[in-house]
């Protein structure tokens, strides 16, 4: 845990630095605007589904899952191959956004501390030295490619699979992983200056 005590300043700060570019990007950018598309009918849609009480929570659709058991449901099958299929979030109301967003910091926290673990055991302590005549210190570009490279890989990529499964556009995806190189690049370059 040594490496907590040498590098909480960039875990704190990368992360903190990395959550304000998320808001910005997620509420002044115009990218994500289209990332999901108003249903047609939308109010009657809203009545109907208001009608039926549904709790917040998250409902598949047919069936209640892929279990076995489920899927042998002759009118489970016929909506697998006839459709439609999909997934539907109703969410607590009026939606809150102080949860999700100290939910987000955490994490953001969490990935910081992992990528600050990931960079003293690769590249060091980054107190100064040299050893058998070579210089021990790591400069800004190597910190930079070890945390920005680890911030990419965790930012960018997490939530491909998820988009995937779950029916996100290709576009949706793709300005998903901009984002997460931009965050990477942020959280690298906070970990070099600090480091």
């Amino acid at each position: 845990m040594e490496f907590l005590t040498n590098l909480w300043l960039p875990i704190l700060v990368s992360a903190v630095v990395t959550w304000i570019a998320g808001a910005v990007i997620w509420m002044a950018l115009p990218h994500h605007k289209k990332d999901m598309s108003e249903l047609p009918n939308q109010q009657e849609t809203i009545e109907r589904i208001r009608a039926l009480g549904l709790p917040p929570g998250n409902y598949v659709f047919p069936g209640g899952g892929c279990g076995k058991e489920a899927m042998k449901d002759p009118e489970v099958q016929r909506c697998w191959k006839e459709g439609p299929l999909g997934f539907i979030s109703l969410w607590k109301t009026p939606p809150k956004m102080g949860p999700s967003m100290m939910g987000t910091f955490c994490v953001n926290v969490a990935v910081s501390v992992t990528i600050g673990y990931l960079a003293w055991v690769t590249i060091g302590s980054g107190k100064p030295g040299v050893i058998e005549g070579i210089e021990t210190t790591p400069g800004f570009g190597r910190v930079f490619q070890v945390t920005g490279t680890a911030g990419i890989l965790a930012y960018a990529f997490s939530h491909i699979p998820n988009g995937l499964w779950f029916g996100s556009s290709k576009r949706a995806i793709a300005m998903n992983i901009v984002d997460g190189v931009a965050y990477g690049c942020i959280t690298g370059a906070v970990f070099a200056w600090l480091w």
